[in-house]
């Protein structure tokens, strides 16, 4: 659990840290590359690009990786610092276990973990890390994610929803909200919460009665760790599936169908909300590119972005 500051970033680091060591609010990414123009390495130089575009608010970029993401320099970001950490031993769980690792080494008070396979698409998204704040406190130390498309309670199961896919486990506590996506929000409130969880995991310990080591990945550990300790804070659905909205709804200010969108009987009985946010899971580059240059364009003629109001 030892971080180091990449040297071409010390100026960044001067200019959003404080003494204390820790930065008051930011966006927080996980990674690692092959090398320069590696595939994993210029998704998240697009995502660092997209946030250098819209947000008012540094990213913080945690390597796992043994190369230092050549894709990624100062000139370009002013509003980057790039972290070293030590990954996880090969084979001993997964490697997105690093996006929780990287909550907890980024030194960030008010954060969101973002995959590099997102990408921000307007100004409007910088009010996350603000209702942040206000949602999770001392009173409610737990962080809060995006809610899923898919509905993974297990009550659920034969219920002949086409986005049902219940998550079941021996340990597993009953739900108490719906199933989250794994981009969770956090303040300083909540990283006992990702200690006790990550740390259950690593050591192959149980944590309150869950059995940790049959958990594969960071987001079914993130929801049952939620389930567990009683949450019943979540986000709308603010990260779409790939980058095709933009043309398809963001621009046209068209509600995505058929309505009601990605209903559950339980918890989102009318369709989830959705909040246009993010873009998340596009494999294409080319599409990306698309997707930036669009939202440059529209930017350069028209100044602000279509409609900051969320969509249902």
């Amino acid at each position: 659990m030892e971080v180091f500051l990449d040297n071409r970033f010390v100026q960044q680091y001067s200019n959003f840290f404080g003494q204390d060591g820790w930065v008051d609010r930011a966006w927080v990414n996980y990674a690692k590359v092959a090398g320069k123009g590696d595939y994993f390495g210029l998704l998240t130089r697009k995502l660092v690009e997209s946030i250098h575009h819209h947000s008012a608010y540094p990213i913080v970029v945690v390597n796992f990786g043994d190369v230092p993401i050549p894709d990624l320099d100062p000139e370009s970001f002013p509003r980057l610092v790039l972290l070293h950490a030590r990954g996880l031993p090969e084979r001993s769980v997964s490697f997105n276990f690093n996006k929780l690792r990287a909550v907890l080494l980024a030194h960030v008070k008010t954060g969101v973990s973002l995959d590099s396979d997102m990408m921000m698409v307007g100004p409007h998204a910088d009010q996350l890390l603000l209702r942040t704040e206000e949602e999770v406190t001392e009173a409610y130390p737990l962080p809060m994610m995006p809610t899923h498309f898919l509905t993974r309670d297990p009550r659920e199961a034969g219920s002949g929803l086409g986005n049902s896919l219940p998550f079941n486990c021996d340990e597993c506590p009953t739900p108490t909200l719906r199933w989250g996506q794994a981009q969770p929000s956090w303040t300083f409130w909540s990283l006992p919460f990702f200690a006790r969880w990550l740390g259950a995991k690593l050591a192959g310990r149980p944590e309150q009665g869950v059995v940790t080591a049959r958990i594969g990945e960071d987001e079914d550990l993130l929801n049952v760790a939620l389930w567990r300790e009683g949450a019943t804070k979540a986000w709308c659905m603010y990260q779409m599936g790939g980058v095709s909205f933009l043309w398809e709804n963001y621009f046209p200010e068209h509600a995505p169908g058929p309505s009601p969108f990605y209903e559950d009987p339980r918890f989102f009985p009318k369709g989830v909300p959705i909040g246009f946010f993010f873009s998340h899971a596009e494999k294409e580059l080319g599409k990306v590119d698309k997707a930036l240059a669009m939202l440059q364009e529209h930017r350069n003629a028209t100044g602000p972005p279509p409609d900051r109001k969320s969509v249902v």
